[in-house]
């Protein structure tokens, strides 16, 4: 859930309270909510990056807007969610000046550009309403517009639902909710108590077809940033039967591996030999540090090619810092146990390549 956004250093300054006075906290607090909940900011060079970084700590900015700038922009840095651009932007947001130019952003799609007021006025001067939408997916707003474009109401709405209906090709699950925070995350995580059992299944009755681990990493192998690990959280104690991780790892590696030109060096399993009442229940998918998906029901709601188990595959997206740390509250639950057992499967020729 997460929109590629091409921000104007200027934009920090249009809405602070020197030039906005007291509809600057509104709009403040718009875009920072935006942003941290569903932005990842590309630029054309280190120089744009630099220049946002600079102007955060600009005196023309309140020292609350300081400070709130720097905390989201260290956030989103430390996500993986500020990056150069690849495909490549034609040039920075703020150099943007002739038609061409828009043209050639259209280039780097998804995008949505938040440019400065006066770029926006003469590059749209038709959309008086600060939002320039495009069928092919690039979007153009100002500071004050960001919040309400397209771009960011459709992540928004697709979060509201909290539900993929039954029938809905788990691909399509993948493309909407994880790809977009695959492609910049780490580290990964699952926490899931039945999450092995299906893997087991499938081994015990030699089903070839991959169930949703298998299917999973096969995803994020793909398009994870170079050198990714991922932890997986479960019972070795499914279907009544305890089983050793040993076991568990070793079934994993008959049935998966990461490809020669892969992004995931380590699978790490952490499981309880017997998950017991006081145990954690509730599951999670988490990407990085700060964002990730509450699932009621668990990831083997995507052991099939299409969702065919109950009602379909349902999630809460999860952002805010209060939130993660319930997650990391559960995962310390299991690595603080006595009991708990591990084994991590390495992938040692994707290691240490260049990320």
């Amino acid at each position: 859930m997460i929109v590629e956004v091409g921000l104007s250093p200027r934009t920090l300054v249009e809405i602070s309270a020197q030039l906005r006075g007291p509809s600057s906290k509104t709009l403040n607090h718009s875009l920072w909510n935006a942003l941290r909940a569903h932005g990842s900011i590309v630029f054309a060079t280190r120089e744009d990056v630099s220049a946002v970084a600079a102007l955060a700590r600009d005196e023309s900015l309140s020292p609350t807007e300081q400070r709130n700038w720097q905390a989201v922009l260290a956030q989103l840095r430390s996500e993986g969610r500020i990056r150069i651009a690849n495909p490549a932007l034609v040039c920075n947001i703020d150099a943007i000046s002739t038609a061409d130019q828009v043209k050639g952003l259209r280039g780097s799609l998804p995008l949505l550009a938040v440019f400065a007021n006066e770029t926006f006025r003469r590059l749209f001067p038709q959309d008086v309403e600060g939002v320039a939408t495009s069928n092919a997916g690039f979007e153009a707003a100002t500071g004050e517009t960001a919040s309400i474009s397209s771009s960011i109401q459709h992540v928004e709405a697709l979060a509201a639902t909290e539900r993929f209906a039954r029938g809905t090709a788990r691909n399509d699950v993948w493309s909407k909710l994880f790809l977009p925070l695959a492609r910049t995350s780490k580290t990964v995580t699952i926490f899931d108590r039945y999450i092995f059992s299906e893997l087991w299944k499938r081994h015990q009755s030699r089903e070839p077809a991959a169930e949703h681990i298998e299917w999973f990493l096969t995803k994020l192998d793909a398009v994870a940033p170079k050198n990714t690990t991922v932890t997986i959280y479960g019972a070795a104690d499914f279907d009544y039967q305890p089983r050793a991780i040993d076991s568990i790892a070793a079934v994993l590696g008959k049935r998966w591996s990461p490809k020669r030109t892969g992004r995931v060096v380590e699978v790490d399993l952490r499981a309880l030999p017997r998950w017991g009442r006081g145990d954690p229940h509730n599951r999670h998918l988490r990407f990085g540090d700060m964002v990730g998906y509450e699932l009621p029901e668990g990831m083997d709601r995507l052991q099939s090619p299409s969702l065919e188990i109950g009602e379909g595959f349902t999630f809460g997206y999860k952002w805010r810092p209060e939130q993660i740390a319930s997650f990391r509250d559960r995962e310390a639950a299991v690595d603080g146990a006595r009991s708990r057992v591990s084994n991590s499967l390495l992938y040692e020729p994707h290691r240490n390549t260049p990320a």
